[in-house]
């Protein structure tokens, strides 16, 4: 799943931007090939700020930088990302991406079950070739951290597993990336069976 070197956006395929916001806001980059296999290329994080801040100071460099041959772009996140500030309910991080990056944010609904669904899928399912059908670039170190067990469910005393993730700092990047596999995925409530016991859940989601 986790590539050694930097891979680099395929020109003519389009990005995929999915985002989580508040106070430590992530950005995570996809492209789906025609192949069908998901590349996930940067995976980027804000501390102490906003979107509004990030995307200045992090992902319009970063653009600049790795993107110039991308013409196309999807960006995506939590439906809660369109609610506005509290001292300005005229803002919101929603209205910064579409207004700071000039494109249009689409909110993805937010059961977790729906998320983990997606993610178990672009994890887990081969390709035809019997590769993974995610490979992640060596420059998305920051999601590397948080699959290989950073972002977890918590456990308590008693050994039982909580049915939802911890926040923590790789908490922020890895709801990213659930939001870009619900995406990518398409995965409706009514496609998902709802008995996860937490017996079953892992204690990452990196398949294991």
């Amino acid at each position: 799943h986790f590539h050694p070197a930097i891979l680099n956006p395929v020109p003519g395929v389009q990005v995929l931007r999915a985002w989580d916001g508040w106070h430590h806001p992530s950005c995570v980059f996809f492209q789906r090939l025609t192949t069908g296999r998901v590349r996930v290329l940067d995976a980027v994080r804000g501390d102490n700020m906003g979107v509004a801040q990030m995307i200045p100071l992090l992902i319009r460099p970063l653009i600049a930088a790795r993107y110039a041959g991308v013409t196309s772009w999807r960006d995506v996140g939590d439906e809660s990302m369109r609610a506005g500030d509290q001292s300005n309910p005229a803002e919101s991080a929603a209205r910064a991406v579409e207004e700071l990056l000039q494109t249009r944010f689409e909110g993805m609904p937010n059961p977790w079950e729906l998320r983990l669904e997606a993610m178990r899928t672009i994890i887990t399912q081969p390709m035809p070739d019997a590769e993974p059908m995610l490979m992640v670039s060596k420059s998305a170190d920051l999601l590397n951290d948080a699959l290989a067990g950073g972002w977890h469910y918590p456990v308590n005393t008693a050994g039982v597993v909580g049915r939802l993730p911890v926040k923590n700092d790789e908490s922020h990047v890895g709801d990213a990336f659930a939001a870009g596999c619900q995406a990518l995925v398409g995965v409706r409530l009514e496609q998902v069976i709802p008995t996860y016991s937490a017996k079953s859940r892992a204690m990452s989601y990196n398949g294991r």
